[in-house]
């Protein structure tokens, strides 16, 4: 753009923001389409007119811009990975001065938010992230239970985060993730959906990344611990499976914290066979596991659960195997058995007719 046209652009500009400051006729309502239309173009020159006039209007008292934020809230979110660092500071005190007005509202429209920050929270800006999970954070604690639709959205941004190469991020995380915790702790069980939240963490206890995987085993605990009777419903297919699969995790803490994870499922009695049965069957199928890691699972199972009902519980059931692999193999000797008496049987009945076979050859001879 020629510069003499910019100057008179910037001059122009100017100008009708100080009359609409001034006025009080001045339509929002039309204004608002305007900038939806223009908000997520990239030129640097619209970005600065465009959060300039955000600014604005925003400090005008009879104009409520609060009211039409989920309009351009992404397109604002956008300009923080500006290379421009005017515009990216800009956007960022803007973002700012919302997020304070939000705090003070009586009534704010979450969800079409949340659902941007969420998309925010997966950006590949780093501190498009960072800022995504300040205001995350922030409106885990504004809006509560009303969120509740949001949750395993919620969940899936904490862990796109908790192991972030970036500490900062890692930090601002971590705070997220207790208050979202908080929050599902004191919902009522029959208000949200389990299937979607246990779904992630169960994806998660496959990441390459340790945090991921001891978040993944915390919030199993806590859900566990916070209503046993909804999980169980999906112990035997989901999650025992990948509980069973993650004590042969290279990382200590890990099995250490599955094992914690494991003791509080088994803590009913339903389910304490369950997993103690399956443990066994685990060993008896990979030997070099029971060597490396069998001592080390019965020992913290008995410190976390009572030790004499795990001993007699799993004596009772290697006695049980005991018994059919004994049975199993007097039946393979029986069937075996029966084999060879059937050859013996076979091998006499065609001796028997090659002797009669013999005796009619002769008896015709004689008779010749």
């Amino acid at each position: 753009m020629d510069s003499d046209v910019k100057n008179g652009a910037n001059l122009l500009d100017r100008l009708i923001k100080d009359i609409v400051t001034e006025t009080e006729t001045f339509d929002i309502e039309a204004f608002i389409p305007l900038l939806q239309k223009h908000i997520k173009r990239t030129k640097p020159y619209i970005r600065q007119l465009l959060v300039g006039w955000i600014a604005v209007l925003n400090a005008v008292p009879d104009i409520h811009m609060l009211d039409y934020l989920p309009e351009f809230l992404e397109g604002l979110f956008a300009m923080i990975s500006d290379n421009n660092r005017e515009i990216k500071q800009a956007a960022d005190n803007v973002l700012a001065e919302f997020l304070k007005e939000i705090k003070d509202a009586e009534i704010i429209e979450f969800t079409s938010m949340v659902k941007i920050l969420i998309q925010q929270c997966h950006s590949k800006d780093r501190d498009t992230r960072l800022l995504a999970m300040i205001w995350t954070t922030e409106f885990i604690l504004l809006g509560g239970t009303r969120l509740v639709d949001m949750y395993s959205g919620l969940l899936a941004s904490v862990f796109h985060n908790v192991s972030d190469a970036d500490s900062e991020i890692r930090y601002y995380t971590k705070n997220c993730n207790t208050e979202l915790t908080l929050l599902v702790r004191r919902t009522t069980s029959q208000s949200f959906d389990l299937q979607p939240i246990l779904h992630i963490l169960l994806t998660e206890m496959s990441n390459d990344a340790i945090p991921s995987r001891l978040t993944a085993l915390h919030w199993m605990h806590m859900l566990h611990n916070k209503d046993a009777g909804v999980l169980n419903a999906f112990i035997h297919d989901d999650v025992l499976p990948v509980l069973l699969k993650t004590i042969s995790d290279a990382a200590d803490e890990v099995v250490l914290l599955n094992l914690q994870v494991l003791a509080r499922i088994a803590s009913d009695a339903v389910q304490f066979h369950r997993i103690l049965h399956a443990l066994v069957v685990l060993f008896y199928r990979d030997r070099g596991l029971l060597e490396t890691r069998g001592a080390l699972v019965v020992r913290k199972l008995c410190v976390l659960l009572d030790p004499r009902s795990v001993y007699t519980t799993l004596a009772s059931i290697l006695r049980y195997k005991q018994k059919k692999s004994i049975i199993a193999s007097e039946g393979h000797s029986v069937l075996n058995r029966s084999n060879d008496d059937d050859d013996g049987n076979s091998s006499s009945n065609h001796s028997n007719n090659n002797d009669d076979e013999v005796f009619l050859h002769k008896k015709r001879s004689r008779a010749n």
